[in-house]
Protein backbone atom coordinates (compact mmCIF):
# COMPACT_ATOMS: atom_id res chain seq x y z
CA UNK A 1 0.00 0.00 0.00
CA UNK A 2 2.79 2.41 1.00
CA UNK A 3 4.76 1.42 -2.10
CA UNK A 4 1.76 2.23 -4.29
CA UNK A 5 1.35 5.68 -2.71
CA UNK A 6 5.02 6.49 -3.28
CA UNK A 7 4.78 5.42 -6.84
CA UNK A 8 1.68 7.60 -7.34
CA UNK A 9 3.44 10.61 -5.80
CA UNK A 10 6.48 10.20 -8.03
CA UNK A 11 4.18 9.99 -11.05
CA UNK A 12 2.35 13.22 -10.11
CA UNK A 13 5.63 15.11 -9.59
CA UNK A 14 6.90 13.95 -12.98
CA UNK A 15 3.66 14.97 -14.65
CA UNK A 16 3.87 18.45 -13.07
CA UNK A 17 7.42 18.93 -14.35
CA UNK A 18 6.44 17.87 -17.85
CA UNK A 19 3.52 20.34 -17.92
CA UNK A 20 5.69 23.23 -16.71
CA UNK A 21 8.34 22.52 -19.32
CA UNK A 22 5.69 22.40 -22.04
CA UNK A 23 4.28 25.77 -20.96
CA UNK A 24 7.74 27.33 -20.95
CA UNK A 25 8.49 26.14 -24.49
CA UNK A 26 5.14 27.33 -25.85
CA UNK A 27 5.14 30.86 -24.42
CA UNK A 28 6.04 33.21 -21.58
CA UNK A 29 4.32 33.68 -18.27
CA UNK A 30 3.27 37.19 -17.31
CA UNK A 31 3.39 38.60 -13.82
CA UNK A 32 -0.06 37.18 -13.07
CA UNK A 33 1.15 33.71 -13.95
CA UNK A 34 -0.82 33.59 -17.16
CA UNK A 35 1.03 32.07 -20.04
CA UNK A 36 1.24 34.35 -23.13
CA UNK A 37 1.46 32.81 -26.59
CA UNK A 38 4.78 33.10 -28.39
CA UNK A 39 4.90 35.49 -31.36
CA UNK A 40 5.45 33.59 -34.55
CA UNK A 41 8.34 34.93 -36.66
CA UNK A 42 8.33 34.09 -40.37
CA UNK A 43 11.30 34.90 -42.58
CA UNK A 44 10.39 37.43 -45.31
CA UNK A 45 10.75 36.33 -48.87
CA UNK A 46 12.92 38.50 -51.21
CA UNK A 47 9.72 39.84 -52.81
CA UNK A 48 8.26 40.87 -49.47
CA UNK A 49 11.50 42.57 -48.46
CA UNK A 50 11.61 44.59 -51.69
CA UNK A 51 8.01 45.67 -51.23
CA UNK A 52 8.77 46.86 -47.72
CA UNK A 53 11.74 48.88 -48.98
CA UNK A 54 9.61 50.58 -51.63
CA UNK A 55 7.02 51.55 -49.03
CA UNK A 56 9.59 53.12 -46.74
CA UNK A 57 11.67 54.82 -49.43
CA UNK A 58 9.62 55.57 -52.59
CA UNK A 59 11.47 55.19 -55.83
CA UNK A 60 11.30 58.44 -57.87
CA UNK A 61 9.21 58.20 -61.00
CA UNK A 62 11.50 58.20 -64.01
CA UNK A 63 11.20 61.25 -66.24
CA UNK A 64 11.24 60.56 -70.00
CA UNK A 65 14.36 61.87 -71.68
CA UNK A 66 12.33 63.05 -74.66
CA UNK A 67 8.79 64.27 -75.09
CA UNK A 68 6.84 61.89 -77.33
CA UNK A 69 5.69 64.51 -79.85
CA UNK A 70 8.96 66.21 -80.67
CA UNK A 71 10.67 67.75 -82.44
CA UNK A 72 8.27 70.55 -83.35
CA UNK A 73 8.00 72.83 -86.36
CA UNK A 74 7.22 76.50 -85.77
CA UNK A 75 6.36 78.66 -88.77
CA UNK A 76 6.06 82.46 -89.00
CA UNK A 77 3.85 83.71 -91.85
CA UNK A 78 4.25 87.10 -93.54
CA UNK A 79 1.30 89.45 -93.80
CA UNK A 80 -0.58 89.18 -97.09
CA UNK A 81 -1.30 92.92 -96.97
CA UNK A 82 1.56 94.98 -98.38
CA UNK A 83 3.70 96.97 -95.92
CA UNK A 84 1.64 95.84 -92.93
CA UNK A 85 2.37 94.13 -89.63
CA UNK A 86 0.45 91.22 -88.16
CA UNK A 87 1.08 88.07 -86.12
CA UNK A 88 0.46 84.56 -87.41
CA UNK A 89 2.32 81.39 -86.40
CA UNK A 90 1.66 77.66 -86.51
CA UNK A 91 3.18 75.01 -84.25
CA UNK A 92 3.21 71.37 -85.38
CA UNK A 93 4.31 68.11 -83.80
CA UNK A 94 5.39 64.89 -85.51
CA UNK A 95 1.99 63.23 -85.04
CA UNK A 96 0.02 65.86 -86.98
CA UNK A 97 -0.95 68.03 -84.01
CA UNK A 98 -1.45 71.69 -84.92
CA UNK A 99 -1.61 74.90 -82.91
CA UNK A 100 -2.30 78.36 -84.33
CA UNK A 101 -1.13 81.59 -82.72
CA UNK A 102 -3.28 84.63 -83.65
CA UNK A 103 -3.75 84.75 -87.45
CA UNK A 104 -3.70 88.36 -88.55
CA UNK A 105 -6.28 90.70 -90.08
CA UNK A 106 -9.85 89.82 -91.04
CA UNK A 107 -8.99 90.18 -94.73
CA UNK A 108 -6.40 87.40 -94.29
CA UNK A 109 -8.96 84.81 -93.23
CA UNK A 110 -8.83 82.92 -96.52
CA UNK A 111 -5.05 82.62 -96.30
CA UNK A 112 -5.21 81.36 -92.71
CA UNK A 113 -7.96 78.90 -93.62
CA UNK A 114 -5.86 77.59 -96.51
CA UNK A 115 -2.83 77.06 -94.26
CA UNK A 116 -4.93 75.15 -91.74
CA UNK A 117 -6.56 72.95 -94.38
CA UNK A 118 -3.19 72.14 -95.93
CA UNK A 119 -2.11 70.89 -92.50
CA UNK A 120 -5.10 68.60 -92.06
CA UNK A 121 -7.89 70.97 -91.07
CA UNK A 122 -7.78 70.23 -87.33
CA UNK A 123 -6.55 72.88 -84.90
CA UNK A 124 -5.75 71.34 -81.52
CA UNK A 125 -5.18 74.73 -79.91
CA UNK A 126 -5.77 78.27 -81.16
CA UNK A 127 -4.03 80.89 -79.04
CA UNK A 128 -5.35 84.46 -79.28
CA UNK A 129 -2.82 86.69 -77.58
CA UNK A 130 -4.96 89.85 -77.31
CA UNK A 131 -7.94 91.47 -79.07
CA UNK A 132 -6.28 93.71 -81.66
CA UNK A 133 -7.41 93.46 -85.31
CA UNK A 134 -3.98 92.47 -86.64
CA UNK A 135 -4.01 89.50 -84.27
CA UNK A 136 -7.56 88.09 -84.05
CA UNK A 137 -9.28 89.57 -87.12
CA UNK A 138 -8.87 86.42 -89.24
CA UNK A 139 -10.05 84.18 -86.40
CA UNK A 140 -13.25 86.20 -86.08
CA UNK A 141 -14.00 85.56 -89.74
CA UNK A 142 -13.15 81.86 -89.62
CA UNK A 143 -14.88 80.77 -86.41
CA UNK A 144 -18.46 81.48 -87.56
CA UNK A 145 -17.74 79.93 -90.96
CA UNK A 146 -15.38 77.00 -90.39
CA UNK A 147 -15.76 75.44 -93.85
CA UNK A 148 -14.54 72.04 -92.69
CA UNK A 149 -12.05 73.23 -90.06
CA UNK A 150 -12.22 71.67 -86.59
CA UNK A 151 -11.04 73.70 -83.60
CA UNK A 152 -10.63 71.70 -80.41
CA UNK A 153 -9.47 74.39 -77.99
CA UNK A 154 -9.33 78.19 -77.98
CA UNK A 155 -7.24 80.17 -75.50
CA UNK A 156 -7.73 83.90 -74.92
CA UNK A 157 -7.15 86.52 -72.24
CA UNK A 158 -10.02 87.30 -69.80
CA UNK A 159 -10.29 90.93 -70.90
CA UNK A 160 -12.85 93.04 -69.03
CA UNK A 161 -15.44 94.33 -71.48
CA UNK A 162 -16.24 97.47 -69.48
CA UNK A 163 -12.63 98.05 -68.47
CA UNK A 164 -11.45 97.88 -72.07
CA UNK A 165 -14.36 99.89 -73.42
CA UNK A 166 -13.75 102.73 -71.00
CA UNK A 167 -10.04 103.02 -71.78
CA UNK A 168 -9.65 101.92 -75.41
CA UNK A 169 -8.11 104.31 -77.88
CA UNK A 170 -9.40 104.78 -81.39
CA UNK A 171 -6.58 102.70 -82.82
CA UNK A 172 -7.51 99.80 -80.51
CA UNK A 173 -10.64 99.31 -82.65
CA UNK A 174 -12.78 98.20 -79.72
CA UNK A 175 -15.40 96.90 -82.14
CA UNK A 176 -13.03 93.99 -82.83
CA UNK A 177 -13.18 92.94 -79.20
CA UNK A 178 -16.91 93.55 -79.14
CA UNK A 179 -17.28 91.09 -82.02
CA UNK A 180 -15.15 88.53 -80.19
CA UNK A 181 -17.19 88.98 -76.99
CA UNK A 182 -20.36 88.22 -78.96
CA UNK A 183 -18.82 85.11 -80.49
CA UNK A 184 -17.61 84.02 -77.05
CA UNK A 185 -21.18 83.73 -75.78
CA UNK A 186 -21.47 80.56 -77.85
CA UNK A 187 -17.89 79.28 -77.96
CA UNK A 188 -17.64 76.03 -75.94
CA UNK A 189 -14.00 75.53 -76.96
CA UNK A 190 -12.97 78.79 -75.23
CA UNK A 191 -10.81 78.87 -72.11
CA UNK A 192 -9.46 82.08 -70.61
CA UNK A 193 -5.83 81.97 -69.51
CA UNK A 194 -4.37 83.90 -66.61
CA UNK A 195 -0.81 84.62 -65.55
CA UNK A 196 0.81 81.53 -64.11
CA UNK A 197 -1.26 79.04 -66.10
CA UNK A 198 0.41 76.06 -67.75
CA UNK A 199 -0.92 74.16 -70.75
CA UNK A 200 0.11 71.37 -73.08
CA UNK A 201 0.29 72.73 -76.62
CA UNK A 202 0.71 69.79 -79.05
CA UNK A 203 3.20 68.28 -76.61
CA UNK A 204 5.04 71.49 -75.75
CA UNK A 205 4.79 72.96 -72.27
CA UNK A 206 3.24 76.41 -72.30
CA UNK A 207 4.04 78.72 -69.37
CA UNK A 208 2.05 81.96 -69.27
CA UNK A 209 3.85 84.99 -67.81
CA UNK A 210 1.41 87.79 -68.68
CA UNK A 211 -2.31 88.16 -69.28
CA UNK A 212 -5.14 90.54 -68.46
CA UNK A 213 -5.67 91.33 -64.79
CA UNK A 214 -8.16 93.74 -63.26
CA UNK A 215 -5.27 95.64 -61.67
CA UNK A 216 -4.41 96.96 -65.15
CA UNK A 217 -7.67 98.93 -65.34
CA UNK A 218 -6.83 102.56 -64.67
CA UNK A 219 -3.10 101.89 -64.25
CA UNK A 220 -2.08 101.63 -67.91
CA UNK A 221 -2.67 103.78 -70.96
CA UNK A 222 -2.38 100.75 -73.28
CA UNK A 223 -4.59 98.11 -71.72
CA UNK A 224 -4.86 95.79 -74.74
CA UNK A 225 -1.14 95.53 -75.41
CA UNK A 226 -0.22 95.38 -71.73
CA UNK A 227 -2.71 92.53 -71.33
CA UNK A 228 -1.21 90.57 -74.21
CA UNK A 229 -0.07 87.05 -73.51
CA UNK A 230 3.62 86.55 -72.87
CA UNK A 231 4.35 82.84 -72.88
CA UNK A 232 7.06 80.29 -73.48
CA UNK A 233 6.79 77.00 -75.35
CA UNK A 234 9.31 74.46 -74.10
CA UNK A 235 10.35 71.22 -75.75
CA UNK A 236 12.98 68.64 -74.84
CA UNK A 237 15.97 70.95 -74.91
CA UNK A 238 14.85 74.21 -76.56
CA UNK A 239 12.21 76.88 -76.05
CA UNK A 240 10.65 79.90 -77.73
CA UNK A 241 9.38 83.01 -75.94
CA UNK A 242 6.39 84.81 -77.46
CA UNK A 243 5.99 88.43 -76.35
CA UNK A 244 2.99 89.32 -78.56
CA UNK A 245 2.43 93.09 -78.17
CA UNK A 246 3.48 93.34 -74.55
CA UNK A 247 5.34 96.61 -73.96
CA UNK A 248 7.96 98.09 -71.70
CA UNK A 249 5.45 99.05 -69.00
CA UNK A 250 5.08 95.34 -68.13
CA UNK A 251 8.78 94.60 -68.33
CA UNK A 252 9.58 95.28 -64.66
CA UNK A 253 6.88 92.89 -63.54
CA UNK A 254 8.07 90.19 -65.93
CA UNK A 255 11.72 90.45 -64.97
CA UNK A 256 11.17 90.72 -61.22
CA UNK A 257 8.64 87.89 -61.16
CA UNK A 258 10.17 85.39 -63.58
CA UNK A 259 13.81 86.36 -64.14
CA UNK A 260 15.75 83.56 -65.80
CA UNK A 261 12.57 81.62 -66.53
CA UNK A 262 12.16 83.97 -69.49
CA UNK A 263 15.40 82.84 -71.15
CA UNK A 264 14.81 81.10 -74.47
CA UNK A 265 16.53 79.91 -77.62
CA UNK A 266 14.09 81.75 -79.89
CA UNK A 267 12.09 84.91 -79.35
CA UNK A 268 9.14 86.57 -81.03
CA UNK A 269 9.92 90.25 -80.50
CA UNK A 270 7.51 92.31 -78.42
CA UNK A 271 5.09 94.51 -80.38
CA UNK A 272 6.34 93.01 -83.64
CA UNK A 273 9.83 94.31 -82.84
CA UNK A 274 8.82 97.96 -82.98
CA UNK A 275 8.38 100.30 -79.97
CA UNK A 276 9.22 97.25 -77.97
CA UNK A 277 10.78 96.01 -74.73
CA UNK A 278 14.16 97.29 -73.55
CA UNK A 279 17.62 96.38 -74.79
CA UNK A 280 18.40 94.84 -71.40
CA UNK A 281 15.35 92.61 -71.59
CA UNK A 282 16.36 91.13 -74.95
CA UNK A 283 19.99 90.81 -73.91
CA UNK A 284 19.01 88.76 -70.88
CA UNK A 285 16.77 86.42 -72.88
CA UNK A 286 19.83 85.19 -74.78
CA UNK A 287 17.97 84.05 -77.90
CA UNK A 288 19.89 82.83 -80.93
CA UNK A 289 17.06 83.74 -83.33
CA UNK A 290 14.71 86.73 -83.27
CA UNK A 291 11.38 86.93 -85.13
CA UNK A 292 10.18 90.35 -86.26
CA UNK A 293 6.56 90.38 -87.43
CA UNK A 294 7.19 93.29 -89.76
CA UNK A 295 7.78 94.07 -93.45
CA UNK A 296 10.98 95.72 -94.63
CA UNK A 297 9.20 99.04 -95.09
CA UNK A 298 8.94 99.30 -91.29
CA UNK A 299 12.11 97.45 -90.37
CA UNK A 300 14.31 99.80 -92.35
CA UNK A 301 12.54 103.10 -91.73
CA UNK A 302 14.57 104.40 -88.81
CA UNK A 303 12.97 107.86 -89.00
CA UNK A 304 9.45 106.66 -88.19
CA UNK A 305 10.05 103.39 -86.35
CA UNK A 306 12.39 101.88 -83.77
CA UNK A 307 12.48 98.42 -85.34
CA UNK A 308 15.83 99.00 -87.04
CA UNK A 309 17.39 99.65 -83.62
CA UNK A 310 16.24 96.24 -82.39
CA UNK A 311 17.47 94.54 -85.53
CA UNK A 312 20.89 96.08 -84.89
CA UNK A 313 20.72 95.07 -81.22
CA UNK A 314 19.84 91.44 -81.89
CA UNK A 315 22.34 91.16 -84.73
CA UNK A 316 25.00 92.49 -82.38
CA UNK A 317 24.05 89.81 -79.86
CA UNK A 318 24.67 87.19 -82.52
CA UNK A 319 21.02 86.38 -83.23
CA UNK A 320 19.68 85.38 -86.61
CA UNK A 321 16.94 87.73 -87.84
CA UNK A 322 13.67 86.52 -89.35
CA UNK A 323 11.07 88.90 -90.76
CA UNK A 324 8.44 89.03 -93.49
CA UNK A 325 11.24 89.80 -95.91
CA UNK A 326 12.57 86.26 -95.53
CA UNK A 327 9.22 84.65 -96.34
CA UNK A 328 7.49 81.94 -94.32
CA UNK A 329 10.21 81.28 -91.76
CA UNK A 330 10.46 77.78 -90.32
CA UNK A 331 12.42 76.48 -87.34
CA UNK A 332 12.65 73.08 -85.71
CA UNK A 333 12.30 73.20 -81.94
CA UNK A 334 14.01 70.30 -80.21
Amino acid sequence: MIKGCVTLAIFCVALFVVVKLANRDSGETDKTGTTQPETTQTAATPTETAAADITETPTPTSVPTALPNGPWTITQYPCTIADTQHMFYTVENQQGGLAVIDGGWDSEADNVRQVIMEKGGVVDAWILTHPHPDHIGAFEQIYPDLQGITIKQIYAIPMSYDGYNSSADEWDEFNVFDRFAQLATNMPELEYLREGDQKDIVGLQMNLYNSFDNSLIGTTTDIANDSAMVFKLTGNSQSMLFCADCGVSREKHLVETYGDQLKADYIQMGHHGNSSLSDAFYTNIGASTAFFDLPDSILKDSEKYTASHYVELMTGLGAKIYSFNTGANVITLQ
